[in-house]
């Protein structure tokens, strides 16, 4: 404030030199008022119309027959290229500073509002000295918010970014320990149920080796019956015959055992299977685009330009050709992406729909007529996960199977691994896993879609 100050004096200081009375510098900034209209009845009239006051006082303006204003502070340089005079005056009108004579009667600013060049410039300094005031003031709270109030907010950030970090190792590092542990018990029970296999096998083969022997035993015996007795002798030795007979039929044939088999649930984990599925779901960026196959989509059906959404209409569609591929009956549609062999994912839109179907179909499912051979979920050529108002089922062949769920998904995400014959069907939002269907699925496989109300579209 203190060179707001000076400025301050300064300008009082000239002001009471120059003989004028100062004005506050809240009035400063409303000295224009509108202009009165000027007065009528001869030069005494337009003489005194022109002395109208402006918005900080009475305007002044040279008078007529008092002779020319003395040329206070005049300099060279400063006088009126028209008339010579110095420029004491300014035409508020015009923003310029004029000559008495510009200012009288007859001058070219005659009808203008004029007032003393000293005080306007008076009023300028005051402006000025309240502008550099607030300007200080402002400097001062920046200077104070930069100091105080950004350096707090850092420190902040700094210690709250540390906490956070502390908060993400160490939920990662029960994330990992979690992972570590299940790995470790997946894997031993890996190891354990290749052990039974393995023990189950090495029992069955000293088991076969055994009777193999016993076998060839019994064989050789009634071979040498056969090749070195006489009737009689063969005669005697019928009661041997037949228990060596019983005793080769008490050895059985072999029968597949799912007991010598490998079982692969053994590495099934509810745990694993939703961190595997939130793992690919949540970076697709190495699996296909997914589009919709145009020539198999239903007359009930609109397809959109960039063929991933797909939006049901009551009223068959007559612009469709009648394509082979095409569905002809149920609102139905399949991707232009076949699927030969590995892991594939891709994510669906539901949420303005209460009647749809997702899934994957195989290119034997078909196309024309009303009956369930062509209807998804109704035969053996399609796998879906389908909602119907209130309802969530998982088909296949006819067979329903109704699915809980205790909110209705906005997004579908679906993963087919060809290699593990898994159909993962999974809501990204919550990270959840709706169902799982193992199979050993034919090949080619096609995403399949179905909608009756609103609109579905394809994410990725």
């Amino acid at each position: 404030m203190q060179a707001g100050q000076e400025w301050h004096a300064l300008a009082r200081g000239r002001s009471l030199g120059a003989g004028s009375e100062k004005e506050g510098p809240g009035r400063a900034w409303a000295k224009e008022a509108t202009p009165r209209a000027p007065a009528t009845g001869g030069a005494r009239g337009a003489g005194h119309s022109a002395m109208s006051a402006d918005a900080s006082g009475p305007e002044t303006r040279p008078g007529l027959g008092l002779g020319r204003e003395p040329r206070l502070g005049s300099e060279p340089g400063q006088l009126c290229p028209e008339h010579g005079e110095p420029l004491n005056w300014f035409c508020l009108s015009e923003r310029r500073p004029v000559c008495a004579a510009c200012a009288g009667l007859g001058g070219r600013c005659h009808r203008h509002r004029i007032r003393r060049a000293e005080e306007h410039a008076e009023e300028l300094r005051n402006k000025i000295v309240d502008q550099c005031e607030r300007l200080q003031l402002q400097s001062a709270g920046i200077t104070k918010y930069v100091a105080e109030v950004l350096q707090g907010k850092n420190q902040k950030a700094v210690s709250m970014a540390s906490a956070t970090r502390e908060l993400v190792i160490q939920r990662l590092s029960l994330v990992r320990s979690l992972c570590e542990s299940e790995e470790q018990r997946l894997l031993e029970q890996v190891h354990g149920e290749e052990e039974r296999a393995h023990q189950s096998i090495l029992t069955q083969q000293a088991h076969w080796a055994e009777a193999l022997k016993k076998l060839d035993v019994l064989r050789t015996s009634l071979v040498g019956m056969l090749t070195h007795l006489d009737d009689l002798q063969l005669i005697e030795k019928e009661q041997e015959i037949f228990e060596r007979a019983e005793e080769a039929e008490g050895i059985l044939d072999p029968q597949e055992s799912d007991k010598l088999s490998f079982n692969e649930k053994c590495a099934r984990s509810p745990l694993l299977t939703q961190l595997w599925a939130t793992s690919v779901l949540g970076s697709l960026s190495g699996m296909e685009e997914v589009h919709i196959n145009e020539r198999t989509v239903s007359p009930l059906l609109q397809l959109s330009e960039d063929r991933r959404t797909l939006t049901f209409s009551a009223k068959k569609s007559k612009a469709c050709s009648d394509d082979p591929e095409r569905f002809d009956h149920w609102p139905n549609a399949l991707a232009a992406t076949t699927f030969q062999a590995g892991l594939h994912a891709w994510i669906v839109n539901v949420q303005h729909s209460c009647a749809y179907k997702v899934g994957v179909a195989s290119a034997q499912l078909p196309r024309k007529g009303s009956g369930n051979d062509c209807r998804l979920g109704h035969n053996a050529f399609s796998w879906v996960f389908s909602r119907y108002d209130q309802e969530f089922r998982f088909s296949h062949n006819g067979q329903h199977e109704p699915l809980a769920l205790l909110r209705c998904p906005a997004q579908l995400g679906v993963l087919l691994d060809l290699q593990a014959g898994e159909l993962v069907f999974y809501e990204p939002a919550l990270g959840t896993v709706l169902h799982i269907h193992r199979a050993s699925f034919p090949r080619p496989l096609f995403p399949v879609f179905a909608v009756a109300d609103q609109v579905i579209s394809i994410v990725h």
